[in-house]
């Protein structure tokens, strides 16, 4: 079949994607399913090299979508705000994205730990903060939010950690020598 424009040519191709819409939906299914290493290493190639692209994109979508977004957002508030179970739901699905530990896992990390912070050893009165490795993306353990900054602020490294203790006992020494004195 010979077109007389490109236009017709994709106009045809459009046509004929609609009247075999099975065939393509089953078609792409399955090549999905056969690359799906190669496509996920490229797709997170690409991403990696178009942060800023990817972050300009969502600016403009949220921009140009705002009310849409913010209908959508309160929808759902409405629709979930007496559930129970919203919370756990919430952070064991973080948890598995972003850690990749599921519910079993972190529990046992928890029993583990005997309910208690890895860093100053007191037992959890809310949900535990996962730290990671940010290098490895290795879990080490469960802590306190204030415990989980403390790394954080410090950015994992053991030398301001250490200089940060020297500097708190200078301090913690001569507060205690003035009381000693004074009384």
């Amino acid at each position: 079949m010979e077109y007389k424009s490109s236009e017709q040519k994709r106009q045809y191709n459009k046509e004929y994607k609609l009247t075999h819409k099975e065939y393509y939906r089953e078609y792409n299914k399955e090549y999905l399913e056969r690359n799906k290493e190669e496509l996920y290493s490229k797709n997170k190639e690409w991403r990696l090299n178009n942060k800023e692209w990817i972050k300009e994109y969502q600016r403009e979508y949220r921009e140009h979508h705002r009310e849409r977004i913010r209908e959508m957002s309160n929808a759902y508030y409405h629709r979930t705000k007496n559930n129970p179970g919203k919370k756990e739901m919430a952070h064991a699905y973080r948890i598995k994205t972003v850690y990749n530990l599921n519910r079993d896992d972190f529990k046992a990390l928890l029993e583990k730990q005997q309910n208690k912070c890895a860093i100053c050893k007191q037992p959890f009165t809310k949900t535990p903060d996962v730290d990671h490795d940010h290098v490895t993306d290795r879990v080490r353990g469960l802590l306190h939010n204030k415990c989980n900054l403390i790394l954080a602020n410090a950015n994992d490294d053991p030398k301001i950690l250490r200089n940060a203790i020297k500097y708190l006992k200078q301090y913690t020494s001569a507060e205690q020598l003035i009381e000693q004195t004074s009384t």
